[in-house]
């Protein structure tokens, strides 16, 4: 069994669904914390729109050719209510049916294990007490020509008794 368990191709899932836990763990927890990121943003322009209305009361706008944009956000979540530790706690659940699944189909392969081999003692042994029922009409049979010889028993008899060593013998 523990061969059989030891080269199985799912034998080492388990393993691996601990690690893949392990990583959506980590990105659970890592939800917590801050982050930051750092943006920026170019723009280079060749002319300014002009809107061609000349006006005491109004001027077309003067835009800047070159524009420059850097910025830093920031997140940091306050409270969940809860939820992450939910989350964390039902994806160690979910590892253990993963893992426990794989121990049922493990204990599986006993029966396709125990198939073959209990089939292999009990051939063993229809062998031996064949082979033992050989040896008996052999000797019953030595013991028959004895008895025919002195008359007890009839030849047909001792035919009998070798027709059933023949199909022992497969013959």
């Amino acid at each position: 069994f523990e061969a059989a368990k030891k080269h199985a191709k799912i034998a080492g899932r388990p393993a691996l669904l601990a690690r893949q836990s392990q990583v959506r763990t980590a990105q659970l927890e890592a939800s917590a914390r801050p982050a930051f990121w750092v943006n920026s943003r170019a723009s280079l322009q060749t002319e300014n729109v002009d809107l061609g209305i000349e006006s005491p009361f109004f001027s077309s706008p003067n835009l800047p050719l070159a524009q420059f944009r850097f910025t830093l956000d920031g997140t940091w979540q306050i409270s969940d209510g809860g939820i992450r530790k939910v989350q964390i706690a039902q994806e160690q659940a979910l590892l253990q049916v993963q893992v426990q699944s794989v121990e049922v189909e493990l204990y599986g392969l006993r029966e396709r294990v125990n198939l073959p081999f209990f089939g292999i003692l009990l051939l063993r042994q229809q062998i031996r007490i064949l082979e033992t029922s050989r040896t008996d009409l052999l000797a019953h049979a030595k013991a028959m020509e004895g008895a025919v010889e002195a008359g007890a028993r009839t030849p047909g008899d001792l035919e009998r008794l070798q027709v059933q060593i023949l199909r022992l013998d497969g013959e």
